[in-house]
């Protein structure tokens, strides 16, 4: 991370809409109160993106800089959460600090899901609905239903139970 008060010097951070913008011109391509970022999307997983801010040649994840605005911590070690899952979300109210560990358990469902259910499946051989949840990397069988929506109502129990606050449901 840069300085605190380096990255108070030069960028202002609204906690409210999640954006940056320049405080200084740092570069001739830049103008005061222009937004700060660009989009990155990761080649090898398109499906994560995310908003960088580059400061004296360096790259930063900007809801880790906001974070850091905001608290003055430096998430070193741990990982910047965003609670709904919209990783390009970076209101203050949508970012925690997460151990690896709490954020894997807010992943949204798989996009190979055929259910609409996160931790439901169908199961052949038995013809009925699958619930399952992994906790600690071992899956956990939570029992066959005839109806989908009953068994991701039962994930939805485990998932309180096992990851409480962390917890994503269907419905989001």
């Amino acid at each position: 991370m840069p300085d605190l008060n380096f990255l108070k010097s030069i960028l202002d951070y609204n906690p409210d809409t999640g954006e940056f913008t320049w405080k200084v011109s740092t570069a001739r391509c830049i103008k005061v109160g222009q937004v700060a970022g660009y989009l990155w999307v990761n080649t090898k997983r398109p499906e994560n993106k995310y908003c960088k801010i580059t400061i004296n040649q360096k790259r930063y994840l900007l809801h880790r800089l906001a974070y850091f605005y905001m608290t003055g911590i430096d998430p070193a070690e741990k990982e910047v959460d965003h609670i709904n899952g919209n990783t390009l979300d970076n209101r203050f109210e949508n970012l925690r600090l997460a151990s690896s560990s709490d954020n894997n358990k807010n992943q949204k469902k798989p996009k190979n899901n055929t259910s609409g259910f996160k931790g439901v499946s169908w199961h052949k051989q038995h013809k009925k609905w699958n619930a399952q949840i992994k906790v600690n990397y071992k899956r956990i069988h939570l029992g066959y239903y005839n109806s989908k929506f009953y068994a991701a109502l039962v994930y939805a129990r485990a998932a309180k139970k096992y990851f409480g606050e962390w917890r994503r449901l269907n419905s989001q």
